[in-house]
């Protein structure tokens, strides 16, 4: 531990490495996932094709070798 410094060096450290904000998780959602950001009906067609999905032709293109998957 003693090589990663200061406990409070620690978070500044990863912030600036990952290019993030200084502002709380919270802000930073709040502002970038807004409704006025997200296309909400877009996002309500995703869903809705997902939970429609067949779990079987899923699975079968997993296992198919001509799927390319291994």
């Amino acid at each position: 531990m003693a090589k990663l410094g200061a406990p409070d060096s620690i978070e500044p450290f990863i912030r600036g490495t990952m290019g993030l904000p200084d502002a709380s998780v919270d802000d930073f959602f709040a502002h970038h996932l807004g409704d006025d950001r997200i296309d909400r009906d877009l996002l309500r067609a995703i869903a809705d094709a997902n939970r429609r999905w067949e779990r079987r032709p899923g699975l079968a293109m997993r296992t198919s070798s001509s799927a390319g998957f291994p």
